[in-house]
Parts: structure tokens; C-alpha cells; sequence
């Protein structure tokens, strides 16, 4: 076995050249780093100008990291084993089920504090112009939705919202844009809404 570079007294990891100390020592030292550009508005990494606020790195750090995620995760897909952790893979999704399931996990836990997922809740998973509960989606009340990606900063506020089906999304979006006050709209449709599920 060959030596840690770094300490030059405990053997190095297999694979690597520093041992499991040095690595610890230095992950954190880097973290500590990273913590502190960050609170000070700079990219965690390169510790250059970041002038997106919404990110801890700048645009040409996110994509250095992005391109080595991506060709670590194309070599070991290519020799069989997950492309996340490094086990072996005999699904051939690139993922072992332990990875799959931390994945389904993570994004479950992120739907549930998605607006949508709140206002359907609040909204008792039903529309409330026709009480339909199928094909579900939240509608902007302003109608400053995302349109298509035309709006970056919608108003994704629960006051904003409320959980209508398909057919009286469309149906709201057609008759919003005629000049109507937002509560008479809403009485209107409720109207035609009654009106169409009687017959």
C-alpha cells in the first residue's frame, strides 16, 4: 500500500493517495471555506463574483462541476456500477435501488412543499369550481402563471392560488381574458360551472 501524501504516516484509501484522516481534515477545510465565501456573496468555489443570488457558485463553476459529475457518473455506468455511489448496478439504470429509492424519497419530500401540492391540499384535492377530482392543477388567480416560461417570478403565494381541473383551468384562462374583476370572474364561473354539470 503506498502512503498518504499529505501526513506521510498512514496508509492511503484504496484508489486514492491521501488516508481517511487527511481526507476528513480536508473536506472540512474546504467546507469552512466554501461557507464563508458564500456569506460573504461570493461563488463557493472559485471564490469569484457570483451575480446570482439564487446559487452558492457562479455559472462557469456549476457547469466545471456539472461536466466532472457527469463524465464520473458515464465511467462508472460503463464499467456496471451506480453512477451515484460506486456499487454495483444489475438493474442498468445507472442507479443500485438503494440510490433509486434515497432519489424517489428526496423528490417526494420536495412535492410535498411544492405550492401546487399545498393549495391542492388546502383545496381538499378537488376543484373548487365543480368539485371534480381529477386532473388537478393550481391556478394562478392574477393569471401571472409561469405562460410557457414567459413569466420568470410568478406569485406562487397560497392567497394566489386555487386547485381547479383541467376543463375549468381552460375555462377560467379563455374568459380571463376578457376585462373581468377577479371576484366576478370567479362567481361567473362558478355560475357556468353549476349550470353545465345540471344538464
Amino acid at each position: 500500500m503506498a502512503m498518504c501524501y499529505q501526513c506521510h504516516e498512514n496508509e492511503a484509501k484504496p484508489g486514492k493517495k491521501t488516508c481517511q484522516a487527511c481526507l476528513t481534515r480536508i473536506a472540512l477545510s474546504n467546507r469552512k471555506r466554501r461557507i464563508e465565501r458564500q456569506s460573504a456573496g461570493l461563488c463557493g468555489i472559485c471564490g469569484g463574483v457570483n451575480p446570482d443570488p439564487r446559487y452558492a457558485n457562479c455559472s462557469s463553476c456549476r457547469q466545471r462541476v456539472k461536466r466532472y459529475n457527469d463524465a464520473r457518473k458515464a465511467r462508472l455506468m460503463a464499467t456496471g456500477l451506480c453512477g451515484i455511489c460506486g456499487k454495483p448496478d444489475k438493474s442498468g439504470y445507472g442507479r443500485c435501488p438503494d440510490c433509486q429509492a434515497e432519489a424517489r424519497e428526496r423528490q417526494a419530500a420536495k412535492r410535498k412543499v411544492y405550492p401546487e401540492t399545498l393549495a391542492r391540499e388546502r383545496d381538499g384535492q378537488a376543484c373548487q369550481l365543480c368539485g371534480d377530482g381529477n386532473k388537478l392543477s393550481a391556478h394562478h388567480i392574477d393569471c401571472q402563471g409561469r405562460d410557457q416560461g414567459r413569466n420568470p417570478t410568478p406569485n406562487h403565494n397560497l392567497d394566489n392560488l386555487i386547485t381547479l381541473c383541467h376543463g375549468c383551468h381552460m375555462l377560467v384562462h379563455r374568459t380571463a381574458e376578457r376585462p373581468i374583476d377577479d371576484k366576478h370572474l370567479f362567481k361567473y364561473l362558478v355560475k357556468r360551472c353549476r349550470e353545465s354539470t345540471q344538464v
